[in-house]
């Protein structure tokens, strides 16, 4: 009798019920409502002050911490929204019994004295007046035309638990966090709206009213208005969301009634939604522990991202023919119904436990259905794309910047690394639960897991009680690697550093202790070694009578928190393969493309050759590879010239906000040769605010020999040896670009001359937005004629055109083919003009449009004109594909200031 009542003062909760009243405007877009709070004191202690989340306040102006925080984190929606716009909830009168209660208000957060201490084991109810003004279509709480998502609408009590209260403000990467209740809510809207809601239906008209919707596609009449009662038990929130045009599906999953919510022109979705569900609640049923509520709805939200509250998820994706991106979408929420809604961690301090917990069983319901080798892309000629790729790529991005915080940092630390929370709270614990999968086993993890559910489905939950969970169903050993893993950036970065004859040496170079296998492949078959990763180092001795060693692979399912895995092989892995069978960026092997080149020209002929591009991982700015080489060969036939190409780069630093590389580029052209060697720098931290800036310092060397392949007009026979220098800053949408070259006859060159170019861009979001540009240049001295300013763009191609385009004839630039850059003024191009000083201002709008005007004004030694129209595709259209920065466009000058005014000089573009 005394351990339980001891036990029962351990692990109080609070109980909490919430009977609401509340009364929806649609033409003015707000709702009023009372709200009966009635408070169990549960705990030991005696409670002086209640406090209340008063999450609308919020979006109440450009100064609450929620719009503070979005604009550090580069969202500046809050701070630029129009006062008509925003939303707030006012508390206009609390009461307990007939005593009217002071309460203060501190923008999310509300504070109320009570009359008297609320003493253990007692109980209150407040009856709380207010009333909200409802955004317009701010993330998942808001309204969009006859469209209303109501999910932080209501006082709601914050949580006390052992640690006290949990009274933060509202942040913009979540942390809600409430006590587990009964919720009985009354709403009144207009009568022909349909409404989603936590909770099951218990009036008898409405549920007569949702199932002819559901049959017929029809709507009883309601009248003008109607009143609709939902009851919700064991739940930490209550969202509602309402819709003029809903139309609704019902299914039936085993115990669980699924209702999907579409806009009409979504129908054809709602039966693969359906299937989706069915198919996570299954699988998660089976792994975990049964689905504990008797219906789901899943809700067509307004374009504004996806959530999850009990019973009632809101999809801001829709689906496409292309990706599975919506199945794995809907695969993650649903196991937040797990994770973050039958269980209850603390959001804002153990967020991991809810996003990491789904991530982790989304990776694994896609690998389950679709196999290991599952792909989010479905169309045959991209390699597979998976969702476990996709977390390890968001893992390994933050750990080689060194941007990671520790897994046990509150969601609010994460404002000025935005990037670094997806990595803390979904992608390094789901690649973690991974790891101990594959230390346990499947099945003994399933185990632990379905444990902690049944211990704490309705209850608050903390890493504490899962590592409790872990600890007395596992060894204690591996109970220490969570205190690494939560309150520490620590890695793993096994090695092979030797093999010699039958001795394997390998080393952690890392302080995360994971155990790892060690595979050793000799004569006789292949040999696994367990290593408990207590020790830095480790020699394994092979039998003699095994044979030679031939290979050696450390953790080869590569399931540890290992971002380097490159040097777990030895020897090392290499992939080579031929262009049209490309693989995404690989975390363990360096990977050879090439290609066969052949092309034909009225100068050299049939052109035929090669080209080979390697590559460990990916390499730019912040992306860490290494050792990047393209290399070629092509004959001309015609000509009888050779053409040699090698380019290499690698990182040499690479640091929190500084990344370094030696580059390296020497080819044959049809002039000559050139040479170039130098230093880039990047500097400041990706993916936040913080300004960026890149300096390029190279040596360059170039000697033109033959006006061969190219057009004399614009080029000049010589050698030029110069040092370049190029600035780039970037920063709150605004771009700018100096460069610095100089050429001396103490550096070897022909010519002498400074060359400096000054370029700043901005976009402005405008009722139609739109471009501006500004470009200054001068050349004091003499410069050859291809290092002169040139008004309609760029003279030399970029990597990509350089394979298509010449330096001479109708397809070349200056004539057909435009390289953005210069005076960048498209109406000039075929004209060939270039100066020594320029001076332009371009405009274009409206930007991310597939069609656009631009129109340029600019002087170099006489005044320049032009307006057109441009047709563009690609990153500047569609900037969220992995298109590398590339596109294409078809540029038609209307009008150009000179002798021929109205000629169509169109132009193709390349930029990238």
């Amino acid at each position: 009798m005394i351990a339980c009542l001891l036990l029962a003062i351990v692990n109080w909760q609070q109980g909490v019920s919430y009977d609401i009243e509340a009364k929806l405007n649609t033409e003015e877009h707000t709702l009023s409502g009372v709200e009966y709070l009635t408070y169990y004191n549960n705990s030991p202690y005696q409670l002086e002050t209640l406090y209340i989340h008063l999450y609308a306040n919020a979006y109440r102006d450009r100064d609450t911490y929620y719009a503070r925080e979005a604009y550090e984190m580069g969202d500046e929606k809050y701070i630029k929204a129009k006062a008509d716009v925003r939303g707030y909830v006012d508390v206009v009168e609390i009461t307990c019994g007939n005593l009217l209660l002071q309460f203060q208000v501190d923008e999310t957060v509300m504070a109320i004295p009570m009359h008297q201490p609320l003493e253990a084991g007692d109980s209150l109810v407040l009856k709380i007046k207010f009333h909200v003004r409802i955004p317009k279509e701010f993330p998942n709480f808001g309204y969009w035309r006859e469209h209303y998502e109501m999910t932080q609408w209501y006082p709601k009590v914050c949580v006390f638990d052992q640690e006290g209260w949990h009274h933060g403000q509202l942040h913009p990467l979540g942390g809600s966090f409430g006590e587990f209740g009964t919720y009985d809510v009354t709403l009144n809207i207009p009568g022909n709206y349909v409404v989603a809601a936590t909770g099951e239906l218990v009036d008898t008209v409405e549920k007569e009213f949702l199932d002819t919707l559901v049959a017929f596609g029809t709507k009883l009449p309601r009248g003008e208005r109607k009143r609709v009662h939902f009851r919700a038990e064991n739940v930490h929130d209550f969202a509602w969301i309402c819709d003029l045009e809903f139309g609704v599906k019902r299914f039936r999953n085993q115990n669980t009634d699924i209702y999907i919510f579409y806009r009409p022109h979504k129908n054809n979705n709602s039966e693969h939604t359906n299937l989706y569900a069915a198919d996570a609640i299954y699988r998660y049923s089976q792994w975990f522990g049964q689905y504990p509520y008797k219906t789901l709805s899943i809700v067509d939200g307004f374009h504004q991202g996806d959530a999850t509250y009990p019973q009632l998820i809101i999809l801001g994706v829709r689906e496409d023919r292309f990706t599975r991106l919506f199945e794995s979408t809907i695969a993650t929420e649903i196991a937040r119904q797990w994770f973050n809604g039958a269980i209850g961690p603390d959001g804002v301090n153990d967020a991991w436990l809810g996003s990491g917990f789904a991530a982790y069983a989304a990776i694994r319901y896609m690998e389950d259905k679709y196999g290991i080798d599952n792909s989010l892309i479905k169309v045959s000629f991209l390699p597979p794309l998976s969702l476990r790729y996709l977390n390890r790529a968001y893992y390994y991005l933050i750990q080689t910047n060194h941007l990671g915080k520790p897994v046990s940092t509150p969601v609010y630390d994460y404002v000025d690394i935005p990037i670094s929370h997806h990595s803390g709270t979904n992608s390094k614990p789901a690649l973690f639960l991974f790891a101990l999968e594959n230390i346990l086993g499947k099945e003994v993890l399933d185990k632990i897991l379905q444990e902690y559910y049944r211990a704490y489905t309705f209850k608050h939950a903390r890493s504490e009680d899962f590592i409790k969970i872990y600890g007395e169903m596992c060894s204690e050993n591996l109970v220490r690697l969570f205190d690494s893993f939560l309150n520490t950036t620590e890695f793993c970065d096994w090695r092979v550093n030797s093999v010699r004859e039958n001795a394997v040496e390998i080393e952690n170079m890392g302080d995360l202790k994971i155990p790892v296998d060690l595979h050793i492949t000799t004569a006789s078959g292949e040999q696994v070694y367990s290593i408990d990763a207590e020790n830095k180092k480790y020699t394994v001795v092979v039998p003699d009578t095994l044979g030679e060693i031939t290979t050696v692979a450390l953790d080869p399912s590569e399931y540890t928190l290992d971002p380097n895995y490159w040097n777990n092989y030895s020897p090392r892995k290499l992939s080579i393969k031929p262009i049209f069978d490309f693989d995404w960026p690989s975390f363990s092997t360096y990977q050879i493309l090439w290609a066969p080149y052949l092309w034909y020209d009225s100068y050299d002929g049939v052109t035929a050759g090669f080209y080979l591009f390697g590559d460990k991982f990916a390499d730019f700015d912040f992306v860490k590879g290494g050792y990047q080489v393209a290399a070629g060969y092509t004959y001309g036939f015609g000509s009888g010239r050779h053409y040699p190409l090698l380019n290499y780069q690698t990182p040499v630093l690479f640091k929190d906000g500084l990344r370094m590389r030696v580059l390296f580029g020497g080819s044959r052209s049809r002039g000559g040769d050139n040479i170039s060697i130098g230093f880039s720098s990047n500097l400041g931290r990706p993916f936040t605010r913080r300004p960026q800036t890149g300096i390029t310092n190279m040596v360059s060397y170039y000697e033109l020999s033959t006006y061969s392949g190219l057009d004399s007009t614009d080029w000049e026979l010589g050698r030029n040896v110069a040092f370049d220098n190029y600035f780039r800053f970037r920063h709150s949408k605004i771009d700018v670009d100096v460069s610095l070259s100089f050429a001396h006859h103490a550096l070897g060159s022909e010519w002498e001359y400074l060359k400096t170019t000054f370029e700043i861009k901005k976009s402005f979001e405008s009722f139609v937005p739109f471009s501006a540009r500004l470009f200054v240049g001068k050349i004091f001295g003499s410069a050859p004629t291809q290092e002169r300013l040139f008004l309609s763009g760029l003279l030399r191609v970029n990597r990509l055109a350089n394979l298509l385009v010449s330096q001479s004839g109708t397809y070349s630039p200056q004539e057909r083919v435009h390289i953005p850059g210069g005076g960048n003024m498209r109406g000039y191009q075929t004209l060939h003009i270039k100066a020594d000083q320029m001076y332009v201002l371009n405009l274009e709008f409206p930007t991310r449009s597939l069609v656009r005007v631009f129109t340029d004004i600019g002087y170099y030694e006489e005044f320049a004109f032009d307006v057109g129209v441009r047709f563009v595709v690609g990153t500047e259209t569609f900037a969220g594909l992995p298109l590398y920065g590339l596109s294409l466009s078809l540029n038609l000058p209307l009008y150009s200031y000179g002798d021929e005014p109205w000629k169509l000089r169109w132009s193709i573009g390349f930029s990238s």
